[in-house]
């Protein structure tokens, strides 16, 4: 498994600037830049796995219900 940062690290720098670096990401953002990567064909190092995205949100690197 990947930690986040991990993962940001390995985004084309067009999505890193749609992830707010001031506060936690919420899941939904992740989710779409996901789907993204895979319709767009991008490499699988930039598609998370469940294990990372369960990882994240029960370590509490992603924001994953609304206040």
């Amino acid at each position: 498994m990947r930690s986040f940062d991990q993962w940001f690290n390995s985004l084309p720098d067009e999505a890193k600037e749609m992830i707010p670096l001031n506060e936690k990401p919420h899941l939904n953002l992740i989710n779409y830049l996901w789907v993204n990567n895979i319709l767009g064909s991008k490499e699988s190092s930039s598609i998370p796995t469940v294990e990372d995205l369960l990882s994240w949100i029960t370590d509490g690197e992603i924001e994953a219900k609304r206040g």
